[in-house]
């Protein structure tokens, strides 16, 4: 048996959120309120791609926005994972269309890294040295 019914449909998306204050209130209060469909969640494969979805698009009083505000670059086909963002990224980062971006590496993405720093904190760094990939002996 599930919960929903007409007048509560079960609704789905990323497991991603942005919520507002009131949302998130919203939320806690539902958890406690409403047991029966927590246990219902705790018993399904993903619920972090539904339950907040359905309580908040069921109470109906939040306007809402499909719009995580993440970025993710090129997911590869065979493993489902983003690419890892360098410094050709940045102008797609620094748009103002998203607050959060993956994948970043410490190695592969240090220039990209730097330049967000001094965009964002103005923290300016001294020039990285090349990676030295050692010579095969």
């Amino acid at each position: 048996r599930t919960p929903f019914s007409q007048s509560f449909r079960c609704q789905g998306g990323w497991a991603w959120h942005a919520l507002a204050r009131a949302c998130a209130e919203h939320v806690v209060r539902f958890v406690a309120e409403r047991p029966e469909v927590v246990r219902y969640y705790r018993r399904t494969v993903s619920p972090e791609e539904s339950f907040v979805q359905t309580v908040l698009v069921n109470a109906g009083r939040f306007r809402l926005c499909n719009d995580n505000r993440r970025f993710a670059a090129d997911y590869q086909a065979k493993t489902g994972r983003p690419r890892v963002l360098v410094d050709d990224d940045f102008a797609t980062l620094t748009s103002g269309h998203y607050d959060f971006a993956r994948k970043l590496d410490e190695l592969g993405s240090a220039s990209l890294l730097d330049r967000l720093d001094a965009e964002v904190h103005g923290i300016r760094r001294a020039p990285r040295p090349e990676a030295v990939t050692p010579s095969p002996n």
